[in-house]
């Protein structure tokens, strides 16, 4: 859709993201509030952590309310990205070129060494 080859990991608590960023660190992280076992705040916190802010982070949730306590704790591990379900495919993979292409990642390396030398 963005005319990238994203290798997509899928992990289905915050526990097993960690534990699959330990063999394989990647270059954005789309972290959902609410992860059963380890919590999206407690998962981004110990991401910070470990990785300090190198590795951006889109957070998505269905409850952007600012005053939650899941949202005061994210907010305590800023920056991210902040992006409200439900939402397109559409519309995450813009949020993930937006992010990718802001930050200093290896995929936005390689489209910029592209860019650069065109085929010919």
């Amino acid at each position: 859709m963005l005319g990238l080859d994203y290798n997509v990991r899928i992990v289905k608590d915050g526990a097993s993201g960690l534990a699959e960023m330990e063999r394989h660190l990647p270059d954005v992280i789309v972290l959902d509030l609410a992860l059963p076992n380890l919590e999206g705040p407690e998962t981004l916190k110990q991401i910070r952590q470990r990785w300090g802010t190198s590795i951006p982070v889109i957070v998505c949730t269905a409850n952007a309310d600012t005053d939650s306590d899941s949202m005061k704790r994210m907010m305590e591990c800023a920056p991210f990205t902040l992006l409200v379900k439900p939402c397109s495919p559409a519309q995450m993979c813009e949020t993930i070129g937006k992010v990718v292409r802001s930050t200093d990642t290896t995929i936005w390396r390689k489209q910029q060494h592209v860019a650069h030398f065109p085929k010919q």
